[in-house]
């Protein structure tokens, strides 16, 4: 299985609900920084990251989705709990 980017994070949990199907596991710029924090490499790209211009602290899980398409004609999605909660990951993954 391979993964790329956000990709590598789902094939990261598809492996894990199903490692028996999977042979082997190739990701490729895995949208899962914080899985690795502590690693010296990953904590300096991740204090990179935090000192790049990204999502404001202000912006909260809830006003995201919608300032991140303003203008450009998308219907936003109704506000879940579980896409607030995959939004207000996303923010915490800066940059992909």
């Amino acid at each position: 299985m391979v993964g790329h980017g956000d990709g590598g994070l789902v094939a990261t949990l598809a492996a894990g609900r199903r490692p028996d199907l999977v042979r082997s596991l190739t990701l490729i710029q895995p949208a899962a920084f914080l899985a690795a924090a502590g690693h010296p490499a990953v904590e300096a790209m991740l204090h990179r990251a935090r000192n790049s211009v990204g999502v404001p602290e202000s912006v909260t899980p809830e006003q995201y989705p919608r300032a991140s398409t303003e203008g450009l004609g998308m219907i936003t999605p109704d506000a879940t709990p579980q896409r607030l909660r995959a939004v207000a990951t996303s923010m915490r993954e800066r940059p992909a």
